[in-house]
């Protein structure tokens, strides 16, 4: 356990990037918790906290004026694409229903 138990298992098997791993992989993961309860709407909640932080350092590197039009392009796509199916917010809610 690194962090929260959440926080761990947000970056595990919640979803961000748009990767959920194998059954395998999570029950590996898991079984270094035991016996614990898991706040799924903590971890959603940190998933939306994740997201608009990428946003808002995203959108600050996208308006830059300083940075060329080329530029810009990467992380704007990068934000387009949480925004895609089977991405981080389909993802994300997935993981919710789960709950």
């Amino acid at each position: 356990m690194i962090s929260r138990k959440e926080l761990d298992l947000l970056y595990f098997g919640g979803g961000i990037a748009g990767k959920f791993n194998t059954k395998r992989e999570e029950e590996v993961f898991y079984s270094g918790y035991g016996k614990t309860e898991i706040d799924y709407c903590l971890i959603v909640l940190l998933q939306i906290l994740r997201i608009v932080e990428d946003i808002t350092i995203y959108y600050d590197y996208i308006i830059n004026k300083k940075v060329s039009q080329k530029e810009r392009i990467t992380p704007f796509d990068y934000l387009k694409n949480k925004f895609l199916p089977d991405n981080t917010i389909d993802c994300m809610y997935r993981f919710l229903i789960r709950a």
